[in-house]
C-alpha cells in the first residue's frame, strides 16, 4: 500500500477512537439534562484506557509511515537521475525497507501487554532513521563529488529544490552554493590553462579548415565558462557574494585573451588569401601523368581549402571578408560543377582506354592517339579562368564516344572469338559415363563409346576454330582498314590468339586426360565398372589375351585424345591464315603444321598420361593377381595332374576307411559347390572380370575327382560286401556241425563264441560298408542299388546267425557240463605245474648265485619254456571260457613273467657290454680307438647308474650288483690301457706300476668273467693281495 493511502487510513482510525470519548461525554450530558435522578457514570479506565492506547499507537504509525514516504519520495527517481548512482540509492532503500521488518514481525500492535515491546521498537526505529539520514548526507556528499562541473553541481541543487526531503537533509543542502562557486572560480581557471597550452595547435575536427576551425575551438572554450554565469544569473545574490565576484573577474579575463586571440587568428589568414585565389585560378584545368598514362583534374587543394575557410568565417560572423576571396568562394558552385564533369570525362576516359589488355592497347594505338588529341586543349592552354571549359568537356565526351565505337566492334568480334576458344577449352572430349546404365560394356563397345564422342566433337570444334580468321579479317577492318588477314599491325594481335588457342587446346586435353584419370583411377571402390572382360582358362593355365586386348584399347583411347590436337592447323607466322599441306617424300602423304607438335611435349599432359597408365598398370596387376588365384585351385588340390589316374590306383591298393573317401569327396564336391554360389563376376578397378568359363572348368574337374573317388569306394564297399556275405554263410555252415566228439564240440562253442566275439566288430563293418553306400548315395556318385539293397539287409541276416548260434548253445549244455570237469582237472594240473617251475626259477634259474655268462644261457631256455606255459595258459583260459567256467588265475606265472622281464635288463646290458669288449679285444693293439672304448664304457656306466632310478626292484636283485661291479671295474680300467697305449717315454718305475695295476685289473675282472665258484674266487682275491703286498714293498724301495 502506498504510504499516503496508509497515513489516510491511520488518521481516520485515530479520529475514529478520539470519537467515542467525545460522543460518549455529549451523551452523558444529555442524559444528565434529560434526568435530574440517574447519574450515568461508569469507570473511566474501563471506557477509555484502550481507546486511549489505540490512539496513541496510531499517532505512531502515522509518524513512521510519514518517515517512510519522505524517504521513499527522497530517494525516488528523480535522484537517481540527478546523481546517475543507482547502486548507491538502491542500498538506501534497501535500509528504508528494513525498518519495517520489526513492526511486521509483531502480530498484536493494539495491546496494551505489547507496550513496553512497543515502545522499544518505536525507539530503536528513530535510531535507525537517524543512521540513514546521516548515509543519506554522506550519499550527497559523495555525489557532490563526483560532479565534473559546477554548472552541474547548481543544477543538482536546483534540482533538489524540488525534492521533499527529511529537515537535515534540506540544511545540509543549503550550505553547498558557496562551494559551488568555488569550483567554478577552479573551472575557470582550467579553461584558461587548456586555452594558454593549446593555442599555438588548437585541436580541430575533421571537417573544418584550420584557421576557422582554431576560432571556432577557442568560442567553444568561452562558451563552456559563460553557461555556468547565466545560470547563476537566475540567483542573482549569488554572485553578490566574495566567491561569485572573484569568479567572474576571471571569466572576464579570460573572455578578452579569446577575442585577441581570434582576431589575430583572421588578420594572419587575410594576409594571403587573396595572393593563394589568384594563383590557383592560373593553372590548367588537366594533369596528365606520363609514367601512369593517366589524366587527373588540376583543381588546388589549396584553393578549395581557402573556399570553405572563407565559408567558415563567413557563418561564424565578427570578421570582413577580401572582395576577392568572397567572388571566388561564392562561385564555388560553378568551379564544383566543373570538377564534377572534367571527373566524369576522366572516369569515361579511363574506363575506356584504362582497362583495356596490353595487346588491345597495341590494337587501338592510332584511335587511342586520336583520342588524346581531344583531351590536350586541357593540358594548354585552358585554366579556371577560361571560358571554354565546357565546350571542351563536349568535344573530349564526344573523342571518348567515338573511341568506345571502335572498342565497341571490335570486342564484339573478340567476344565471338573468346567463344570458340571457349569452347575448344571447355570441350568434353571424354564423353560423360553413365554411372546409372544396368549392363557393363564389352571392350570394343567401350571403345566406340568414347572414340565416335571425341570424333563428333573434334569436327565441331574445327568448324568452329576455322570461324576464328573471318573475326580476325573484321577487327583488321575496323582497326587498320584492310581485309587482308596480314596486316603488319595486328601480328602481335594474330600471336596473341594464336597462344591462346593453344592453351585452350592443351586445356581442353588436360581435361579430357583428367577425366580418364579419374575414369581409370584405382581409389572409387563405389563406381561400377566401366566394361567387361570374360576371362577364360586352357586347363590349367590362365587365358589372358583378353586383358591384353583391353590394354591396348585402353592406350589408343589416351594416344586418340593426345592426337586430338593435330585436328588444329597453324596458322602462318605473322598473319591468321591456315598454313597449307606440307608435300613430304614421294611415297608421304601431305604433313599438315598443326599444334600437335607442341601440346604433345607438354609437361603436365605427359606427367598425366603416365599417372593414368602406372594407375591402369595398377589395376592390371590386380587383375593378374586375381586370375593367379584361380591357379591355387591347380596348386593346392592338383585338379589337372596328369598322374591323377595313378593316384586313384595306388587308393585302391591301399583301400582306406570310408571316411577318408568321405573327406576327399566332400573336399572335391564341397570346391564344386562352393564355386557354384562363387560370384562368377568381381569388380576391380574399372574393369568387370567374368569368370564363368574358369569357374564352369574348375567344377567340371573337380567333379570328375568326385567320380573317380566315388567309383573307387564302391568297388570297396563291394568287397567288404561281398566278403562279409561270404563269412555269415560259412558261420552258417560251421554252426550244422554234431558234436559228437570233444573236438567237435569245442569247434562249434568256438565258433558260437567266434560269433559272439565279433559281433561288435562286425556290427561295425557292416555299418562301414552301409556308410559307404550312404557317402555314395550323398554325393550322388553311381552305383548298383542291388548292392545298396545287400548292404542293408546284412544287419538282420547276421541277427539271424546270432539267433541260430545262442539256440545252438542252450541245447548242448549238458554235453558242455561233461567236458567242463575235464577242463577243471586240467587247469588245477596247469597250475601245480606253475608253481613248481617258479620254484625252480628262484633256486637254479638266472637270478641265483651263478656268473653272468651261464645266467645269459639260463635266460633263453626259461624263455622258451615261459612262452610255452603262456599258449597253454591261454587254450585252458579259452575252453574255460567256452565252458563258461570262472577263469583260474595263475599267479605263480605271472611272478616268474615279471622276475625274467627284470632279468631280460640286466642280461641286455650284459650282452652289449660283453660284445663291445670283444669287439674291442679282436682289434690289433695299434688300431684300438681309446676315445671310443672311453665313451663307451661311459654310457655303459651312466646307463647302469640310471636303471635303479627307472626300475627300483633292479637295485634288490644280485644279478644287478654283478653287472654294477663288471661295468664299473672295465671303466676303471680304460685310463690304464690309454697311458699303455701313448707313445710318452716312461720311466722303469712307471711301467712297473702300470704293469702291476694292470694284473690287479686282471684279478678283479677274472672273478666276475671265469667259471669259477666261491672257491675259485677267494683264490683269485688272495692272489690279488698277494700282488698288492709286493706292489707296497717296491714303492718303499723306490722312495729309498
Amino acid at each position: 500500500m502506498e504510504p499516503v493511502k496508509a497515513m489516510q487510513i491511520i488518521t481516520d482510525g485515530k479520529n475514529a477512537l478520539e470519537k467515542w470519548s467525545d460522543v460518549y461525554h455529549q451523551t452523558r450530558d444529555k442524559m444528565e439534562e434529560s434526568t435530574t435522578n440517574h447519574r450515568w457514570d461508569f469507570e473511566r479506565r474501563l471506557l477509555f484506557n484502550k481507546t486511549s492506547y489505540m490512539s496513541r499507537i496510531c499517532t505512531n504509525l502515522y509518524d513512521i509511515t510519514q518517515v517512510l514516504d519522505q524517504f521513499y519520495k527522497f530517494l525516488g527517481p528523480e535522484l537517481k537521475e540527478v546523481t546517475g548512482d543507482s547502486q548507491g540509492i538502491d542500498d538506501l532503500l534497501k535500509e528504508v525497507e528494513a525498518l519495517k521488518t520489526d513492526f511486521r514481525n509483531m502480530k498484536s500492535v493494539f495491546d496494551d501487554f505489547n507496550a513496553p515491546h512497543w515502545e522499544s521498537l518505536v525507539g530503536k526505529f528513530k535510531e535507525r532513521v537517524v543512521q540513514i539520514e546521516e548515509r543519506a548526507i554522506e550519499f550527497l556528499n559523495r555525489s557532490f563529488q563526483n560532479l565534473r562541473s559546477a554548472e552541474g553541481a547548481f543544477k543538482l541543487l536546483q534540482n533538489f529544490k524540488n525534492i521533499e526531503s527529511r529537515e537535515r537533509i534540506n540544511k545540509k543542502m543549503n550550505e553547498k552554493f558557496v562551494a559551488i562557486l568555488t569550483r567554478y572560480g577552479i573551472e575557470v581557471r582550467g579553461y584558461n590553462k587548456i586555452f594558454q597550452r593549446c593555442k599555438e595547435r588548437p585541436p580541430i575536427s575533421k571537417s573544418t579548415p584550420p584557421t576557422a576551425g582554431a576560432i571556432l575551438w577557442a568560442r567553444s572554450i568561452f562558451h563552456r565558462a559563460k553557461r555556468p554565469v547565466l545560470s547563476f544569473k537566475t540567483m542573482p545574490h549569488l554572485l553578490q557574494l566574495p566567491e561569485g565576484q572573484a569568479a567572474c573577474k576571471e571569466y572576464v579575463e579570460l573572455g578578452k585573451e579569446i577575442l585577441e586571440y581570434e582576431q589575430s587568428l583572421f588578420e594572419a589568414w587575410q594576409t594571403t588569401a587573396v595572393e593563394l585565389a589568384v594563383s590557383c585560378l592560373k593553372n590548367n584545368v588537366l594533369l596528365f601523368d606520363p609514367r601512369k598514362k593517366t589524366y587527373t583534374v588540376n583543381f588546388a587543394k589549396e584553393l578549395q581549402l581557402l573556399i570553405r575557410e572563407a565559408k567558415y568565417l563567413d557563418q561564424l560572423g565578427g570578421f570582413e571578408l577580401p572582395h576577392t576571396v568572397l567572388n571566388v568562394a561564392l562561385q564555388q558552385d560553378k568551379y564544383k560543377e566543373y570538377v564534377e564533369q572534367l571527373n566524369l570525362l576522366i572516369d569515361a576516359y579511363n574506363g575506356a582506354v584504362g582497362d583495356l589488355t596490353p595487346v588491345q592497347q597495341k590494337l587501338l594505338q592510332k584511335q587511342i592517339v586520336e583520342l588524346d588529341k581531344c583531351l590536350s586543349p586541357g593540358l594548354s592552354p585552358l585554366n579556371w579562368n577560361s571560358l571554354g571549359i565546357g565546350d571542351f568537356i563536349e568535344e573530349g565526351n564526344a573523342g571518348i564516344t567515338r573511341f568506345r565505337s571502335y572498342r565497341d566492334q571490335v570486342e564484339k568480334n573478340e567476344e565471338r572469338i573468346q567463344n570458340v576458344v571457349t569452347s575448344i577449352e571447355q570441350a568434353v572430349l571424354v564423353r560423360p559415363f553413365d554411372w546409372n546404365r544396368s549392363d557393363v560394356m564389352d571392350p570394343m563397345e567401350f571403345y566406340e563409346f568414347f572414340e565416335r564422342h571425341r570424333v563428333a566433337q573434334l569436327e565441331d570444334l574445327v568448324k568452329k576454330y576455322d570461324s576464328i580468321g573471318p573475326f580476325l579479317v573484321k577487327i583488321e577492318e575496323t582497326t587498320a582498314s584492310s581485309k587482308t588477314g596480314m596486316a603488319p599491325s595486328m601480328m602481335e594481335y594474330y600471336q596473341y590468339w594464336e597462344r591462346r588457342i593453344f592453351n585452350a587446346i592443351t586445356t581442353m586435353l588436360l581435361r579430357g586426360m583428367s577425366t580418364f584419370q579419374t575414369l581409370f583411377s584405382a581409389g572409387e571402390r563405389m563406381r561400377p565398372p566401366l566394361l567387361r572382360v570374360k576371362a577364360d582358362c586352357n586347363g590349367s593355365e590362365i587365358d589372358d589375351n583378353a586383358l591384353h586386348s583391353v590394354f591396348k584399347l585402353v592406350s589408343q583411347l589416351l594416344k586418340n585424345t593426345v592426337y586430338s590436337a593435330n585436328a588444329f592447323v597453324r596458322w602462318m607466322d605473322g598473319t591468321c591464315r591456315s598454313v597449307p599441306p606440307q608435300q613430304g617424300q614421294e611415297d608421304e602423304q601431305q604433313q599438315m603444321f598443326t599444334f600437335y607438335r607442341d601440346v604433345k611435349d607438354n609437361p603436365a599432359l605427359i606427367d598425366m598420361t603416365i599417372n593414368i597408365q602406372n594407375s591402369i598398370q595398377k589395376i592390371f596387376s590386380i587383375i593378374d593377381k586375381f586370375l593367379r588365384y584361380w591357379r591355387r585351385y591347380d596348386d593346392r588340390w592338383k585338379l589337372w595332374d596328369p598322374k591323377w589316374k595313378q593316384d586313384l590306383e595306388k587308393v585302391k591298393e591301399k583301400k582306406p576307411p570310408f571316411v577318408f573317401f568321405d573327406a576327399h569327396i566332400c573336399v572335391y564336391k564341397g570346391l564344386a559347390d562352393s564355386l557354384a554360389a562363387y560370384p562368377p563376376e568381381k569388380d576391380i578397378g574399372f574393369v568387370r572380370i567374368d569368370s564363368t568359363a574358369i569357374v564352369a572348368a574348375i567344377r567340371s574337374q573337380a567333379m570328375d575327382w568326385v567320380a573317380g573317388y566315388g567309383d573307387i569306394l564302391r568297388q570297396l564297399a563291394n568287397k567288404d560286401l561281398l566278403r562279409i556275405q561270404a563269412e555269415i554263410s560259412e558261420f552258417w555252415e560251421q554252426l550244422q556241425e554234431a558234436p559228437d566228439s570233444l573236438d567237435k564240440l569245442k569247434f562249434i562253442l568256438s565258433v558260437i563264441s567266434q560269433i559272439l566275439s565279433v559281433s561288435m566288430d562286425m556290427e561295425m563293418r557292416m555299418q562301414d560298408v552301409r556308410e559307404r553306400y550312404r557317402t555314395l548315395t550323398l554325393y550322388n556318385c553311381s552305383y548298383d542299388l542291388q548292392e545298396l539293397e545287400d548292404a542293408n539287409a546284412l544287419a538282420e541276416q547276421w541277427r539271424l546267425l546270432k539267433d541260430e548260434a545262442l539256440t545252438k548253445d542252450r541245447r548242448m549244455v549238458r554235453v558242455k557240463e561233461r567236458f567242463a570237469a575235464v577242463t577243471t582237472d586240467q587247469v588245477e594240473e596247469f597250475s601245480e605245474t606253475c608253481k613248481e617251475l617258479l620254484t625252480v626259477f628262484k633256486r637254479e634259474g638266472p637270478g641265483s648265485d651263478l656268473p653272468l655268462d651261464e645266467g645269459a644261457e639260463l635266460m633263453k631256455k626259461y624263455d622258451i619254456q615261459v612262452k610255452q606255459f603262456q599258449r597253454r595258459r591261454e587254450e585252458l583260459v579259452k575252453a574255460q571260457t567256452l565252458f563258461n567256467l570262472p577263469v583260474q588265475g595263475y599267479p605263480e606265472l605271472l611272478q616268474l613273467e615279471k622276475d625274467l622281464r627284470l632279468l631280460q635288463q640286466v642280461y641286455k646290458v650284459f650282452s652289449d657290454h660283453t660284445a663291445m669288449v670283444n669287439e674291442f679285444s679282436n682289434a690289433f693293439w695299434t688300431k684300438v680307438d681309446i676315445a671310443s672304448l672311453a665313451k663307451g664304457a661311459d654310457e655303459f656306466d651312466k646307463l647302469v647308474r640310471r636303471m635303479p632310478k627307472d626300475t627300483k626292484e633292479l637295485g634288490e636283485l644280485s644279478t644287478f650288483n654283478k653287472l654294477e661291479e663288471v661295468v664299473t671295474s672295465f671303466k676303471a680300467a680304460v685310463p690304464l690301457i690309454q697311458q699303455l697305449k701313448s707313445d710318452l717315454d716312461l720311466s722303469k718305475e712307471t711301467c712297473y706300476f702300470i704293469v702291476v695295476g694292470l694284473v690287479v685289473i686282471c684279478c678283479r675282472l677274472l672273478i666276475f668273467y671265469s667259471g669259477c665258484f666261491a672257491a675259485n674266487r677267494r683264490a683269485a682275491m688272495q692272489f690279488e693281495s698277494e700282488v698288492l703286498e709286493e706292489q707296497q714293498t717296491n714303492e718303499t724301495e723306490v722312495d729309498i
